[in-house]
């Protein structure tokens, strides 16, 4: 989730309309319609959450290689803090699959791959064998991010190669449901400060 300003005034939400529009929301609305403004980024906190967002497409990649491929996603949240990634299992995971999946995460953050976004239609997408959530309704033309092992349908904003992420770390893992378990996790620098509060 971006944070930033226009014309030096915060921007509190953005919600997204239904022709595909971006609508900001800021605590006060002095501008005019028409009206020419500046809009800006805050850079660290995109940074951060690149991050976190990279992290979460490589921790379903690791969680699919050590669990099976019946693993999937069933929704997420990601943050400049932490990665928050809701997935279905049979049973509970133990220790020694954390360090296992944190493991295999922190390999391929190591390799330094060069993360590449494809735009195609979603039938190349298909044949590129890119993962797609459940249920989502994508239009005929789709953004693929590819990080080697790891390849999704996802519009968000990554790093630009997965030795920007530095570190990954597992915070914590619970049981949200029948069947259905969540991983707290957080990159970079910011993966001790989580795991104080976890």
């Amino acid at each position: 989730c971006d944070k930033g300003t226009i014309d030096g005034y915060d921007v509190v939400d953005v919600i997204k309309m239904p022709n595909g529009q971006h609508l900001h929301f800021l605590d006060d609305m002095p501008f005019n319609v028409g009206e020419v403004v500046t809009c800006k980024v805050d850079e660290e906190n995109r940074n951060k959450t690149r991050c976190n967002h990279s992290s979460a497409h490589l921790l379903q990649k690791a969680l699919q290689t050590h669990l099976g491929n019946h693993v999937h996603q069933h929704g997420s949240q990601v943050t400049s803090e932490y990665c928050r990634f809701d997935f279905n299992n049979f049973n509970n995971l133990t220790d020694e699959d954390l360090l296992t999946i944190e493991k295999l995460v922190n390999d391929h953050i190591s390799k330094n791959t060069e993360v590449i976004t494809h735009v195609v239609s979603i039938e190349e997408a298909k044949a590129m064998g890119a993962m797609a959530l459940f249920g989502e309704k994508y239009g005929s033309v789709v953004r693929v991010v590819d990080m080697d092992s790891s390849k999704e349908l996802c519009g968000g904003t990554h790093v630009a190669n997965t030795g920007d992420i530095k570190h990954f770390a597992i915070c914590s893992c619970e049981s949200i449901g029948s069947g259905i378990y969540r991983i707290l996790a957080s990159t970079g620098d910011n993966y001790m400060e989580v795991l104080k509060e976890s």
